[in-house]
């Protein structure tokens, strides 16, 4: 599987100031030139293991939340229009999960409406306990895009399936708010 490598290349950005962002791509199994064409997909295991290498280098082990809210969500292309233009929260997750895997072949996302409102978000064809800082990226840059709240749609409450540092931090004021954007509805 593959992605469009948008947190690969940040994470490449704030390498290159150490010297070290093209030997790591090498042991990630990644090209420069990949990396420095935008339009050009990045192996979902390469980019696990880039963002695991660079956050080791960096001495940064919450590189994927730092990453995510940094960066620009109107970067995310299609997922981010998808996402603004929705109505409600569940909407939102609805078409995230529908057009998720353009964006990443190796993620499938699933909206599920019942009782309470779940997003959850499966690996395919690339080991689970090998990504970190990919998901945590993921996590909070769809918090930080997710339309604003109202009477109709709840507020966004991330939840982690396995032990993550972002745990401590779930419901702070650290976590990006959403992105401006125009409120819908009366």
């Amino acid at each position: 599987p593959s992605a469009e490598g948008q947190m690969t290349r940040r994470a490449f950005e704030h390498l290159k100031r150490s010297g070290d962002a093209e030997d790591l791509l090498r042991r990630a199994g990644l090209t420069l030139q990949g990396i420095e064409d935008p339009q050009a997909r990045i192996g979902a295991e390469s980019q696990i293991a880039f963002l695991k290498l660079a956050s080791e280098a960096l001495d940064d082990p919450l590189l994927g939340f730092h990453l995510a809210e940094s960066f620009e969500p109107r970067e995310l292309g299609l997922l981010y229009y998808v996402q603004a233009s929705s109505a409600t929260l569940g909407e939102a997750l609805g078409r995230v999960a529908r057009y998720s895997s353009v964006a990443h072949e190796g993620l499938a996302a699933k909206c599920v409406r019942g009782n309470a409102l779940t997003f959850r978000i499966d690996y395919v064809g690339v080991p689970r306990h090998s990504d970190r800082h990919q998901m945590e990226f993921l996590i909070t840059g769809l918090v930080r895009i997710f339309p604003q709240a109202d009477e109709h749609s709840p507020s966004p409450d991330p939840g982690l399936a396995r032990a993550s540092p972002l745990r401590g931090l779930r419901g702070s004021r650290e976590i990006p708010r959403p992105v401006d954007r125009v409120r819908r509805g009366p």
